[in-house]
């Protein structure tokens, strides 16, 4: 008797639980992207010596499937890409509304990435100059938004500093992202800044024990009164 009671209950409550599912609101995206490009190189490099010219092409590692679902106050969103021909996780989060602000807890792009990411650039993937901003987007984190500010801790970037092991280096604290961002007449401003810092340790180096601080702020404007044309200003500076 038991057991058909706890059958029962599970059909009684199976119903229950999947109807909430099958009423969030998904919304399915994707976008695949061959890239081909001629680069001339005019000095030896690893294709060889002399002038050489290389094609690439490739399918991007920014060639993407994803999807965002909301229910209620709660949310989130995954994405594919494609590196070296495999699939990867870049996005990965979940969302939550609580009082004025709403909760994000996941891998998604960061406060300061969302702030300093003014250009579109194409050659080499897409890479929006992230070569020079640092590994600062699409990490995981807990990020919290209120109006228009967000605020997020992100799991931390440790660099080899000279000859030391980053494995070495002490890391106490979570790297801190933040970021302001609102619309001005038809004006749009994004101010970001980035911040972490951990202990060195290497007992053969001067600067063992010493403590090392990276940070950088950004801060860029959008003027969209030509729409669909749009224009923007802006830089960044770090150490």
């Amino acid at each position: 008797m038991k057991k058909a009671l706890s059958i029962l209950l599970a059909a009684v409550l199976l119903p229950a639980y999947y109807v909430p599912v099958f009423a969030a609101d998904w919304d399915l995206y994707g976008s695949a992207r061959i890239a081909t490009f001629w680069t001339d190189y005019d000095e030896d490099h690893a294709f060889g010596p002399g002038d050489t010219t290389q094609l690439n092409h490739d399918l991007q590692g920014n060639a993407v499937i994803g999807a965002t679902v909301q229910n209620g106050p709660i949310g989130g969103a995954f994405e594919y890409g494609t590196s070296a021909g495999n699939a990867n996780i870049r996005l990965l989060y979940a969302t939550f509304d609580v009082g004025p602000g709403q909760l994000l807890v996941g891998q998604d792009y960061g406060p300061f990435a969302m702030g300093s990411y003014i250009s579109n650039q194409v050659y080499n993937e897409d890479n929006n100059m992230s070569e020079f901003i640092g590994d600062t987007y699409r990490r995981p984190m807990v990020q919290y938004t209120v109006d228009n500010f967000s605020f997020a801790l992100v799991t931390p970037e440790k660099q080899d500093v000279e000859a030391a092991d980053a494995d070495d280096s002490e890391l106490l604290f979570p790297q801190i992202q933040a970021r302001y961002h609102a619309m001005y007449n038809g004006i749009g401003l994004n101010i970001a800044g980035v911040f972490q810092t951990y202990d060195l340790e290497d007992n053969t180096q001067a600067w063992d024990g010493e403590t090392l601080n990276a940070w950088a702020v950004t801060a860029n404007a959008r003027f969209t009164g030509l729409d669909p044309l749009y224009i923007n200003f802006g830089g960044y500076y770090g150490q």
